[in-house]
């Protein structure tokens, strides 16, 4: 996978979500959107950070973005913890590649309420 620009429109993906429905990145037209990946369920890390996430998701809605976690709990997405920002057009505003999880939340909704 080639690694996006900030300032790139990222092209609309669909996903299958939690219930047998799917997501499509469209759904989050027009606001801001953090894309988390996580490389594992049940673990302490990847748990603390889904936990980070949903604690500050009120404020991620004051500053006008969604929050979506990924998870395919495969060897491929367990090589690297990864935070996207896109704006309301699908633009990526900003990425964290090797995410360290204590206060990585709090910087995400810090960048997000800038843009």
């Amino acid at each position: 996978m080639s690694k996006l620009q900030p300032g790139t429109k990222v092209a609309d993906f669909a996903l299958p979500k939690t219930g047998g429905s799917t997501w499509r990145l469209r759904d989050a037209a027009g606001s801001k959107l953090v894309i988390f990946f996580y490389p594992r369920d049940m673990t302490r890390g990847c748990t603390r950070e889904s936990q980070d996430f949903r604690d500050l998701a009120g404020e991620f809605r004051k500053a006008g973005a969604q929050i979506v976690g990924i998870s395919r709990d495969s060897i491929a997405s367990h090589l690297e913890r990864s935070t996207f920002l896109l704006d309301g057009a699908g633009r990526l505003l900003q990425e964290w590649r090797k995410v360290r999880v204590p206060g990585h939340a709090e910087a995400v909704l810090e960048a997000a309420q800038r843009s």
